[in-house]
């Protein structure tokens, strides 16, 4: 039995393949668990530390019941729940054939070049940008609606109360004092 010597700087194959294949189990495990649920009935975990502590969604807030949503092929919810659930979902699935792809000589070399090009490094940071962009939008809305409901609660004048646009009337400095008001 000879062995082959391979060639230097290459990975062993066992290696590459064990990390490929626990990115395809990850995936398989979320679109699973998106299909098992609707965006409806998510999960009940909860699982945005954030918004627990805040009461303001995060940039990622909304993308496991978007995932729901696409994978229970309702596209307009998934859309108003998260609009990156879609890249997300996209990544999610390439991370499931992923393994697949690979053993195809062309599309490795393929990916390679990509991750090995400028646009390897500027998308992913486009995509965290603007999925930041977009979650400190969303916390400026809903801050501003909930600055708005309390304002509007605590502004209705109760009946006891007068409100700081009707002053109290002035009283004449030459008038004659009622003789309700001496003790």
């Amino acid at each position: 039995m000879s062995q082959e010597a391979k060639p230097a700087g290459t990975k062993p194959k066992w290696k590459v393949l064990t990390f490929d294949r626990f990115l395809c189990l990850g995936a398989a495990v979320v679109l699973a668990i998106s299909a098992i649920y609707t965006p409806d009935d998510p999960p009940g975990l909860s699982i945005c530390t954030f918004r627990t502590v805040t009461g303001l969604p995060c940039p990622g807030c909304g993308l496991t019941r978007s995932f729901c949503a696409i994978t229970h092929a309702r596209f307009i919810d998934a859309w108003h729940l998260n609009p990156f659930g879609f890249i997300w979902y996209a990544l999610t699935v390439y991370l499931l054939i992923r393994p697949l792809l690979v053993r195809r000589q062309r599309f490795a070399t393929c990916e390679k070049e990509l991750l090995a090009s400028k646009w390897g490094y500027i998308l992913p940071v486009i995509l965290v940008v603007a999925m930041w962009s977009h979650g400190l939008f969303r916390m400026w809305v809903v801050w501003h609606e909930k600055e708005a409901a309390a304002a509007t609660s605590s502004s209705e004048p109760t009946p006891s109360r007068r409100s700081p646009a009707s002053p109290a009337p002035a009283r004449d400095a030459g008038a004659i004092p009622s003789t309700d008001s001496q003790a």
